[in-house]
Formats: C-alpha cells, structure tokens, sequence
C-alpha cells in the first residue's frame, strides 16, 4: 500500500469526507502510480484521512474509498461484494423491490461505480438484469471478475429470502460503451452480455418501477443495450409523486372535461405514464403530447401508453428549434425534462440560455392555474441557476409562476454531506397565473 500526505493548509473538505483530491493538494503525488494500488492518504501531520486509489491520467487524481482506518481494502473481490451487499440491504430498507439504483458511484463510496438493477417480466419469466458502468480504473480493479461479484450477491439475497430471483434468471450487462472511459484508460466498446443463457432480448425489455403514489407498478418499455446511460432513468420516481400529489389536487378542484399534458424530452415516457394512469384511474380524459428528438424513443413510449390503454400523441423534433411552437395557454401541465446541456462549468452560459429557451415555450403554452415543471439534469447547473433561466423565461412570457415543490434525486440516488457535486438532479415546479 502506498502512502501519500498532503501538504500544509489544504481546503478543509478535502479533511471532510471530500472524496476527491487534486494532485496538486499532495505534498509529493505518486506520477507512475498504478491505478490499481490502495493509496492511503494522510494529512500534514501524518494522520489518517482515507484509502481509495489514484491515476495519473484522471481529471481527479485521487478518489476515496472508505474514511474509516479500520476499512481494509486488500481483498478487493470479498471488499467490493460485502459493499454492494450492503447498498442492497439499504435500498430494500427504503422499499425498493423492484427496479432501483443500486450504487451510486461516490455517493455509495464506490467512486466510478454505478450499478442499476432491472426487475422483468418477459416469456412469462421473472428476471433481473443488472447494468454496470464503470468509469474509473481503481474501481475496474475490484470488479475484474463481475460473474463472481454478482452471484455472490444474488445467491446470498436468495439465501436469506430477501429477493425471489435466482441466479439462473440473473443477467449483467457492462456497458463499457461510455467514451469517459478512455480518459481513464479503459477500453471503449460494445456492452457485454453476462449469463444470458435464456438469450433474452435486452434491447425491447419490459422493466417494472415501483411507484407510491400508485401503491402499485408501472411496466416501461425499456432498452438495456444501447439505450442512454444504463438504459433507463430511476432518479425521477420522488419528483414524479411529488407532483401528481399537487396536480391530482388540482384536477379534482377545477374538474376539467379535458386535462392537457405536454411531457417535452419525454425519452421513454416515465412522466406521461405514471400521471396517465393515474388519471386514468380519477375517470378523467386527458390528451398527452409526448415530444422527443429520438423516433426510437417515442415508439417505446408509445408501446408502455398502448399498454395501459392510454391514448398519446408523439411529436418528433429538435425542441430547441424555433419549428417547435406551443399553443398559447393551452396545457394544464408541461414537463420541462430536457439532457444535461452543462458537462462543466464552461458550458453553464450557454445552457443557461437553452433552459431559459425551452421554458419559454412551455410558459406561454400554460393555462391559467396550471403547472411548468423544470428539470435539470447537469451536476453544473446549480439549483439557483436553474431559478434563475426558469425566472427569466416567464418574464420574457409575461407570465408569472410561484414555486410550489422543489425536488431531486430519488432515495435510491442517495447523496453524501461532504459531496455536492453529487447532487444533480433539481426540480422545480411552479404554478403558473
């Protein structure tokens, strides 16, 4: 194990659970340090401060595993299983049974790790899928065996009754196919399909999310392989109930004959089906325009809604362009849920300005009463900037809104103290008059 200190006087997060750590904070960094070596990190004075690895070809030359000198991380097969097990555990404990986050990289202290596990029915079979990104080479070094890792877990959740599928109905997918690799030094390419004996289709995979306002499930049409990020986007499900608990208040206050859903960057529909079927449910006629850049995109949008009955129209367009217009006040509630225009800090003007574009539209295009939600998906666009774009937006409408919920991340997108960057994900909804 090598040993680094730190120089005299650095920012105190670094000494707060910070898990990453510049070269130049350390007093002499390591240029020719294995990315799978465990660095022990201390501080001026020679006291304990955290293990984790480094690489020299990183943005972040050092990030940290665990705070706790008593945390040994030399067996990184029975380390890497005992910490997943646990983040399993946890996620049951916030009621997750079906489909869930199951790490979070930094935030579960498994930095470049991100881990979602699928629940499925297809063929009239129960399966889950695990999908794993890996974005960092330390962290590739514990998972080098990932067949191994995930029996473990899944026979030990059998074993103790806590989950229903065995490890024969098991899938892994690693989608190395994430260009950030390379930065690291990991090789780029197709996803891989592990202990896919049952040749299942994974790129048309019917996945099931647990929804509260619901009490039940809601089956989305889903794409495992080559689908963005892990195929399907679980951090929405707090934001998704905060507002239909404030517009379902609404419809049954204004009982309109006709309620008016735009869902804009619908990507695979989550939004229109969760508020559909519950309208549905309420008795209540609704019209839902779905609007996507990806054709792909809206057919299994589409195919969930057919599923349950439920009549949409898809549009398919570039949002940000000027073709994309909205009938003035005419929508009960428009969804705002664009990609992250932001990768970093120089890209923060520019999409500033594109969120501040695409609200506009959705500012002029409210009823009276009715409901903009605003989301933002960029790590650096901070909440207040959100705000800010969103503000601009309705006065340049001449519209005025109040902020009525502000929401974030899911509980199975869990974020640490010490780690704003973190925190992603920011919602905002606002009544609109």
């Amino acid at each position: 194990m090598i040993t680094l200190n730190l120089k005299k006087n650095v920012d105190s997060k670094v000494l707060h659970h910070h898990p990453w750590i510049a070269k130049n904070l350390f007093d002499k960094p390591n240029e020719s340090v294995n990315p799978g070596e465990i660095i022990e990190v201390r501080d001026a004075h020679n006291q304990f401060v955290s293990r984790g690895f480094a690489n020299s070809l990183s943005f972040f030359y050092y990030r940290a595993v665990t705070f706790d000198s008593r945390e040994k991380l030399e067996n990184k097969l029975s380390f890497l299983q005992e910490r997943l097990y646990d983040l399993f555990i946890q996620r049951l404990s916030l009621g997750y049974n079906r489909s869930f986050r199951l790490c979070f990289s930094e935030n579960d202290s498994l930095p470049g790790l991100i881990v979602d596990r699928f629940l499925s029915e297809k063929n009239q079979q129960a399966y889950q899928v695990f999908v794993v990104q890996v974005t960092t080479a330390g962290i590739n070094s514990y998972i080098s065996d990932p067949l191994k890792v995930f029996k473990n877990l899944v026979d030990r959740l059998a074993q103790e009754n806590r989950i229903l599928i065995p490890w024969e109905r098991s899938i892994v997918v690693m989608r190395n196919d994430i260009k950030i690799r390379e930065k690291e030094g990991l090789p780029f390419g197709p996803p891989q399909v592990l202990n896919n004996e049952q040749k299942v289709d994974l790129s048309t995979m019917p996945i099931l999310i647990d929804h509260q306002f619901l009490k039940s499930e809601i089956k989305m049409q889903a794409d495992l392989m080559g689908g963005q990020k892990t195929g399907f986007f679980l951090d929405q499900n707090y934001n998704l109930l905060r507002v239909a608990e404030i517009f379902t208040e609404y419809v049954k206050f204004f009982k309109p004959q006709n309620v008016r859903i735009m869902d804009i960057c619908c990507h695979l529909g989550q939004w229109s089906a969760y508020l559909g079927i519950i309208l549905k449910q309420m008795g209540v006629k609704t019209e839902l325009v779905l609007v996507d850049i990806s054709q792909d995109a809206l057919n299994k949008a589409k195919a969930t809604m057919d599923s349950y009955g439920i009549h949409v129209e898809c549009r398919m367009i570039d949002v940000l362009d000027e073709a994309f217009v909205i009938e003035d006040k005419s929508y009960d509630l428009i969804i705002v849920d664009p990609p992250a225009f932001a990768k970093s800090k120089d890209h923060v003007p520019a999409a500033k300005s594109a969120y501040q574009k695409l609200n506009l539209k959705a500012y002029k295009g409210i009823k009276k009463y009715g409901f903009v939600v605003s989301c933002s998906c960029s790590g650096a666009i901070s909440l207040e900037d959100l705000k800010d774009s969103v503000n601009r937006a309705q006065i340049k409408a001449f519209r005025s809104g109040k902020i009525v919920a502000q929401g974030g991340h899911a509980a199975d997108h869990p974020h640490l103290f010490s780690f704003p960057e973190g925190y992603y994900l920011k919602m905002i909804t606002a009544q609109v008059i």
